[in-house]
């Protein structure tokens, strides 16, 4: 909406006001996906995904958190590997806000997701990609039920297997989703704290 922090601050706070859970899940929206593409993806990426998702008509969400790692992104398993015109990803992303949409397992319409594609001088080379509902190899392992709260708001393990990804879905370049993370979630962290001045 071309707005600044101090907006997205005041919109956080007054949703988690009334709906802390609601909240949530319009933050994985918003501030995860929609703002991560907004700043970070090419204007042919921005013209696909932008009007469906800013639109309402479809649910993003963004896969970092990892079961064995949690959020230590360095020590992530989950790998991309360039086959032809497509990415290869395979691995598991634990505690996805908006990864199910529902009781079903009904995946999110997008996701943004981080992967290895390699290392470069001993470091791994983090590679950012955005997967779509229906393709091949992506699907939803678990819904985490009985959480200690937010439980209005859908958490679910994502699950890449031999999942084919166009390598248009690459976002940047391979080595670029470190920038990518820290450029974004300077917002989202901020707007995460809103959320606990509402619930307050």
């Amino acid at each position: 909406a071309g707005q600044e922090a101090v907006a997205a601050v005041i919109v956080h706070e007054e949703l988690s006001a009334v709906d802390p859970g609601f909240c949530l899940a319009y933050l994985a929206h918003a501030m995860l996906c929609v703002n991560n593409l907004a700043r970070n993806g090419s204007e042919t990426q921005k013209k696909q995904w932008l009007p469906k998702l800013c639109s309402g008509e479809w649910v993003g969400a963004m896969a970092m958190s990892e079961p064995h790692v949690g959020t230590d992104v360095l020590g992530m398993k989950t790998t991309a590997r360039k086959k032809g015109d497509k990415y290869v990803i395979d691995g598991r992303k634990m505690w996805i806000t908006n990864g199910t949409i529902d009781e079903k397992g009904t995946p999110a319409d997008c996701v943004w997701v981080y992967a290895k594609t390699g290392e470069v001088s001993g470091r791994p080379q983090i590679a950012t990609f955005m997967v779509e509902k229906g393709m091949k190899g992506y699907s939803v392992g678990q819904k985490i039920k009985d959480k200690t709260g937010m439980r209005a708001s859908n958490t679910a393990e994502l699950v890449f297997e031999n999942c084919e990804v166009p390598a248009t879905n690459l976002v940047g370049h391979e080595g670029d989703s470190m920038v990518h993370m820290m450029r974004n979630l300077e917002l989202e962290r901020l707007t995460l704290a809103a959320m606990s001045i509402g619930i307050g």
